[in-house]
C-alpha cells in the first residue's frame, strides 16, 4: 500500500468560485500578465498555480494560505478565498494570527511571511509542520 500521497476530497471546495475569485483578484490588482510573479511570491509551482486557476485541484490549507500571499489579498479577500477552498483562519492558531498581521502590514512575499512568523512565534515551518 502506497501511503506517500494522501488524496482526499474536500466537500466544501468550490472550484468555480475559487477560480473566478483568482481571476478577479488578478485583474483588480493588475496581476493578470504577471502569473510568474504571483506564484513565485507565493512559493508555489507553476503547475499548482495553474491547477488552482483551472479548478482542477483544491489547494491544501498551506497552499491556500500561500495563494493568499501571492495574490496580495486583503484580510476579507483572504477569508473569502479560504472559504472557497473549504477552510478558514483559526483564531487559536499562532500561524494564522501572524499571517493575518502580515496581510494587514501588506507583507506579500511568502519567505518574508515565514520569517515574520518564526520571529513572532519562535516556530519555523518544515513542509507543513510547525517546529519549535
Amino acid at each position: 500500500m502506497n501511503t506517500s500521497k494522501i488524496n482526499f476530497t474536500n466537500p466544501f471546495y468550490n472550484s468555480e468560485a475559487l477560480s473566478s475569485m483568482i481571476f478577479e483578484l488578478l485583474n483588480e490588482k493588475n496581476l493578470q500578465n504577471n502569473h510568474p510573479d504571483v506564484y513565485k511570491r507565493a512559493g508555489l509551482s507553476r503547475a499548482n498555480f495553474s491547477n488552482y486557476i483551472s479548478g482542477k485541484n483544491c489547494p491544501t490549507p498551506e497552499k491556500a494560505r500561500r495563494l493568499i500571499v501571492g495574490l496580495k489579498c486583503t484580510l476579507p479577500e483572504a477569508e473569502e478565498l479560504l472559504s472557497y477552498c473549504g477552510y478558514a483562519f483559526s483564531q487559536d492558531a499562532p500561524y494564522d494570527n501572524c499571517l493575518k498581521e502580515c496581510l494587514q502590514k501588506k507583507i506579500y512575499n511568502y519567505t518574508d511571511v515565514e520569517i515574520y512568523i518564526s520571529q513572532k512565534t519562535g516556530y519555523y515551518r518544515t513542509d507543513s509542520f510547525l517546529v519549535a
